[in-house]
C-alpha cells in the first residue's frame, strides 16, 4: 500500500497519470524481481555468491545471469540498439528466461536468441 501511495504522489508531483507512472515503475523494477530466483533455481545459483563452485563455473553462471538480466531489461524497456519490434521483444524475453535457467543447453539457446536479436538490430538498413 505504501509503494502505491508513493507512485501516486510521484505522479501528482509531476502532473502525470498515476497508471502510466505505475507501469513505468514496473518496467524498470520488473527485472529485479527475477534476481532472487537465480539463487534458488539450482545449486549452481550459489555461484552468484561465489560459494561452493569452481572459478570457471562461477564465472559462467555470473556471465549468463548478467546476459539474462540485460536481455530482460531490453525487452521490458523495448529498446536494445533501437526500438524493438514485438517479435524481437518476445525473443528477448525467451532468451532472458533461458539464460537465467541454470543449464548449459538453455544458456546456449538463450545466447543464440539474444545474439540473433542483436544481429537484426545492428544490421545495415539496406540489408
Amino acid at each position: 500500500m505504501k509503494r502505491r501511495t508513493l507512485l501516486v504522489a510521484a505522479a501528482a508531483l509531476t502532473g502525470g497519470d498515476p497508471f502510466k507512472t505505475t507501469m513505468m515503475a514496473w518496467k524498470y523494477t520488473g527485472t529485479a524481481f527475477i534476481i532472487p530466483f537465480m539463487f534458488t533455481l539450482h545449486a549452481s545459483g550459489m555461484a552468484l555468491l561465489l560459494k561452493g563452485v569452481s572459478l570457471g563455473e562461477g564465472a559462467w553462471v555470473i556471465a549468463t545471469s548478467f546476459l539474462g538480466i540485460f536481455a530482460l531489461s531490453a525487452a521490458s524497456s523495448g529498446w536494445l540498439f533501437r526500438r524493438c519490434h514485438v517479435w524481437e521483444r518476445a525473443l528477448l524475453i525467451a532468451g532472458a528466461l533461458l539464460l537465467v535457467h541454470p543449464s548449459l543447453w538453455s544458456d546456449w539457446i538463450g545466447m543464440a536468441l539474444l545474439g540473433g536479436v542483436m544481429f537484426f538490430q545492428k544490421r545495415p538498413a539496406w540489408a
